[in-house]
């Protein structure tokens, strides 16, 4: 919600050596994804993800309508599994951050909670806080009744800028993100 874009994830987990998937959408004729291992694969892929870029969430909307997608999964030795995954466009409101605010200079290092306010749609939240310098990131999952993280103490570095994404997630598997930038007091 913070960049004004949308992104589709296709997430194939079948458990099974995989040769090829291929990824139809509810017009039934075209074909979305389409993979293959190596021209004479003798190890499967075992679970892959692809994305798409990041425009628009009308774009993305357009481009992959709601409704029913098939995937067709050939394995090594040639079996063929069919399965089919329901795409929906409804999304949760976008969480409002309320601490740390965006911008902030000088966040406590230790006692610092992150707050939000709660997002309509949401069946639970993730919070990512990630050292944008030193590269490092922390996930939680938080059940949709709460609005707050404690962060744990001296997890925080000081002087250095840090990201934070609160994630609300749907029960069909959608996310809408909020993110804030934030420095960290200097010791």
């Amino acid at each position: 919600a913070t960049d004004q874009d949308a992104e589709l994830l296709f997430v194939v987990d079948p458990g099974l050596e995989i040769k090829t998937v291929s990824i139809t959408g509810p017009e039934r004729h075209r074909q979305v994804v389409n993979v293959s291992g190596t021209a004479r694969p003798t190890i499967g892929i075992g679970k892959f993800t692809i994305e798409t870029a990041e425009p628009s969430l009308a774009a993305v909307k357009a481009e992959y309508p709601a409704g029913e997608y098939d995937v067709v999964v050939t394995t090594l030795d040639n079996k063929r599994y069919v399965g089919h995954a329901e795409l929906s466009h409804e999304m949760p409101e976008a969480p409002a951050i309320d601490a740390p605010l965006a911008g902030a200079g000088d966040v406590a290092l230790n006692g610092t909670v992150i707050s939000w306010q709660p997002a309509a749609g949401a069946e639970h939240y993730t919070v990512e806080l990630e050292n944008v310098d030193a590269g490092i990131t922390l996930k939680a999952d938080i059940p949709a009744g709460e609005t707050s993280f404690s962060v744990p103490p001296n997890w925080l570095l000081g002087g250095q800028e840090h990201a934070l994404n609160v994630l609300a997630i749907s029960g069909n598997g959608n996310v809408t993100g909020t993110e804030v930038f934030f420095t960290t007091a200097t010791p």
